[in-house]
């Protein structure tokens, strides 16, 4: 396919594709008017029906019920610090907020599965 031009692709070709290298294909569509903002909600509603997926498969178990509130808890906090690092990119905004969370050396904050913080923890206005 490498060398293939992309107007001679089918997709079952991309299919057999994705499946000799082990991967799982999705395809996005979109109105062409579609706004960046659009694109957002859509993560956000493909995100929702990702925990919701989760909280079916947990059932009435609750070990697998701990596991998947934590990945919720886990999953609210990541997008939280997403969200808030972007923001802090809009000159206006630098010193608005800031982030309550401890990070490593890249300045990530990872969030252990173990332990869920308090979301509202997590972004406090700045001092």
């Amino acid at each position: 396919m490498e060398n293939t031009p992309d107007s001679e692709w089918s997709v079952g070709d991309v299919e057999t594709y994705l499946h000799a290298l082990g991967l799982n294909g999705q395809l996005m569509v979109s109105r062409k008017d579609a706004t960046i903002f659009d694109e957002i909600k859509h993560h956000a509603f493909r995100i929702r029906a990702c925990l919701d997926q989760m909280v079916k498969l947990a059932g009435n178990d609750p070990e697998i019920g701990r596991g998947v509130s934590n990945g919720h808890i886990e999953t609210v906090a990541n997008l939280t610090r997403l969200v808030v690092q972007s923001l802090q990119n809009l000159p206006h905004m630098q010193k608005q907020f800031s982030l309550v969370m401890d990070t490593d050396d890249a300045g990530e904050a990872p969030i252990p599965p173990a332990s869920p913080r308090n979301v509202e923890q997590c972004v406090t206005p700045a001092a």
